[in-house]
């Protein structure tokens, strides 16, 4: 329940560290196999075909990342430095699930207005079921969000 002020800033700092870590780490590991002649060492079984198969998928999953992420997150940084979240209060039309790989992305949709919007969930309050009354305080973007439950109105 909203009562306590969250610090949007840590929760948002935490996920804006990590994203960016992991792509620069991917990024680095990409220009290594890209620059070795064999990035697996003078391994004589490794076919040329496999190495370029291997280059190709990780640029493919750099450009992935830079596109649905790493943007994103760029142009929502002037909104979190200033601290200008976008605040929709709704009810939960779908409760928080897992899904990606290994289950390490969450979701919400959330009908405000009569309209439904998805979220990208990094932080909730825990018992969020269908028909509760939330806050949701978003980055645009990216549409990474913490969820809060609120009480019903009367």
């Amino acid at each position: 329940m909203i009562g306590i002020k969250m610090d949007y800033s840590k929760i948002f700092n935490i996920y804006y560290s990590i994203c960016f870590f992991v792509f620069f780490g991917v990024l680095l590991w990409t220009v290594y196999m890209w620059l070795r002649k064999e990035p697996f060492g003078s391994n004589k079984n490794t076919k040329n075909d496999r190495i370029k198969a291997y280059r190709v998928l990780l640029l493919a999953i750099v450009i992935f990342d830079l596109w649905l992420i790493i943007i994103p997150a760029i142009k929502d940084i002037h909104i979190h430095n200033n601290g200008e979240y976008e605040v929709d209060k709704g009810t939960v039309y779908r409760e928080i699930i897992r899904k990606g790989a290994f289950g390490i992305h969450r979701s919400i949709i959330v009908t405000v207005d009569g309209k439904e919007y998805r979220y990208q969930v990094i932080y909730a309050d825990k018992n969020i079921k269908k028909g509760d009354e939330v806050q949701v305080t978003y980055l645009p973007h990216t549409t990474w969000s913490v969820v809060e439950k609120v009480d019903k109105e009367d």
